[in-house]
């Protein structure tokens, strides 16, 4: 491996590969995905965690899995500026879904601030689950929640034909 790092750096040979970002290529190589570069609507950052904290509030065993949690924040009754696009954008780098690693991210905040139990004794991998605080604060807060809105630049992964190198 070193070998080859070393011969790499040695050479001054450079593909043309080499100029386009790993998105492209990787969508090149698969031959499945086109990317554009968007512009999105997505929560603010620390805007979901009120409506994760009624969502667990309302459940019977005040815990949800996951993708339950997901899907009920996707649904119009709490984002409902968001379209398609909004909802189905991906970071540039990650490829990770950006609604989703918004919501994940309130998510651990909300563990900082003891409102939703950390994955141990109290809650299982795979499940959210309400604290006291967390339920106090739905009490208290609920009624007055709004959403607000960031502008972030995302890609979209669109299926289609090859993305050809000559632009």
């Amino acid at each position: 491996m070193k070998e080859l790092i070393a011969r790499r750096e040695l050479s001054d040979e450079r593909s043309e590969a080499d100029d386009w970002p790993l998105y492209k290529r990787r969508g090149l190589a698969r031959g499945k995905k086109i990317v554009r570069t968007v512009t999105v609507k997505a929560p603010a950052r620390n805007n979901a965690e009120l409506p994760i904290l009624a969502i667990l509030a309302r459940a019977p065993e005040k815990e949800v899995k996951t993708k339950l949690v997901l899907k009920e924040l996707r649904t119009a009754k709490w984002f409902a500026d968001l379209k398609e696009d909004d909802l189905a954008a991906v970071y540039e780098k990650s490829q990770k879904n950006l609604f989703d690693s918004i919501v994940k991210y309130s998510k651990k905040q909300l563990v900082l601030k003891g409102q939703v139990y950390p994955i141990g004794e109290n809650c299982e991998f795979g499940k959210w689950k309400i604290a006291e605080l967390g339920l106090e604060r739905v009490r208290c807060e609920g009624a007055y929640w709004n959403p607000s809105y960031t502008r972030r630049t995302a890609i979209m992964l669109e299926s289609g034909e090859k993305v050809s190198r000559q632009q």
